[in-house]
């Protein structure tokens, strides 16, 4: 649906003589931030209806973060990714309630902040022109990274419980998406 509604949008474009870059590629990127804006909004939607939309919004947020500075797992299709994203947030909305001591999340947050230190660049196959530029990609993960964990310092004493875990939990989800790509990644290149 939404490289049906990009293919419209370019070619009224180059009709119009707005762009000149190959359209195909213009049609990539055109639809990504169709799906990346769409998918945001369905997200913040569950989360409204949750009654959790400032917990859903730290929770994409951070993840989205995560993903585009570190990479991760990518799922195939927009579906697929959008599923496994409101899956994921709907697993944080029930961590949520079932975890009352926010204690224990910042306990279990420790590792996952390892891993995004450890593994700070996992590319999809598809993203293989960004080898190159490997270095670089990873040195700024790390400086994420380590601004990630003094976020969670910062938030386990000065902000509500409800807003530190619920950055607790978007990196430990972020996390299970690194080591999940990277496992299947390294597999799929063997």
């Amino acid at each position: 649906m939404t490289e049906w509604i990009s293919k419209h949008i370019i070619a009224f474009l180059k009709a119009k003589n707005a762009i000149q870059q190959d359209e195909d590629v213009c049609v990539y990127g055109c639809d990504a931030v169709i799906y990346t804006l769409l998918s945001t909004l369905g997200l913040l939607l569950i989360s409204l209806l949750c009654g959790m939309l400032s917990g859903g919004l730290l929770c994409v947020a951070i993840f989205y973060l995560n993903q585009s500075i570190g990479g991760g797992y990518h799922a195939n299709t927009h579906l697929k990714c959008f599923f496994t994203m409101s899956l994921g947030l709907l697993f944080s909305f029930g961590i949520i309630h079932t975890i009352k001591n926010e204690c224990i999340l910042a306990i279990a947050c420790i590792p996952a902040l390892l891993i995004l230190f450890l593994l700070p660049l996992v590319l999809h196959p598809l993203l293989h022109h960004l080898e190159i530029r490997r270095k670089k990609l990873e040195r700024r993960s790390y400086i994420f990274s380590v601004i990630e964990s003094t976020l969670c310092l910062l938030c386990l004493i000065f902000a509500p419980p409800t807003i530190s875990a619920f950055i607790n939990i978007a990196i430990i989800l972020s996390a299970i998406s690194r080591v999940t790509g990277y496992y299947i990644y390294r597999n799929s290149n063997e």
